[in-house]
Parts: C-alpha cells; structure tokens; sequence
C-alpha cells in the first residue's frame, strides 16, 4: 500500500479540496492505466460532495468553487455514482444510481 496523499493541509481552501481531489483521482487513474489494469474495476467510498470533487476534471467540467456548502446539503444519503470511461473513445462519463 502506498498512500497518494500523506497529509492534509489544517489550513486548506475549497479550491485547494478540488484540486487534492483531482489529484488523487488522476494518480488512482495513472496507477491502473496499464495494459493489464485497463478493465479493473475500483470501489472509492467517500462522503458529502465527494461525487462532484473527485469527477469534475474526470468529465470535462470547469472547477466551481461556489456555494460547495448548499451543494452538500442536497446530497442524498448513500448517493452512489458511477463513472465509466468508455474504450472507444477514453471519455468518462457520470451515471447517477438511485
């Protein structure tokens, strides 16, 4: 086991969460990229606005720092989320489980 993130800054922003965020996923992404990886599946379990921070680069959307707060009050509880990158054409894509 070797972790992507030793610690967290005490003092980190909204934008900075984003960013660790994209970080993280990117690593995770480039550690099962190869060859014999490529159709492994994973399992992130996270929390609150976890689904928004760690898929936003991953689908092509611009970082929105705004309102994060509100944004995590309508997240429903055990909200899963899907994201699936297609062989064809290596775009991720976001499917919402209900």
């Amino acid at each position: 086991y070797q972790p992507i993130i030793g610690t967290v800054p005490p003092d980190e922003r909204v934008d900075g969460y984003y960013l660790r965020s994209r970080m993280v996923v990117r690593q995770l992404e480039k550690r099962h990229s190869s060859p014999s990886t490529y159709s492994v599946h994973a399992l992130i379990v996270a929390h609150a606005t976890s689904p928004d921070t760690l898929t936003w680069d991953l689908v092509g959307k611009r970082l929105n720092t705004k309102d994060l707060y509100e944004r995590s009050l309508k997240v429903n509880y055990l909200q899963t989320i899907i994201a699936e990158r297609k062989r064809k054409n290596q775009r991720w894509y976001l499917k919402q489980m209900n």
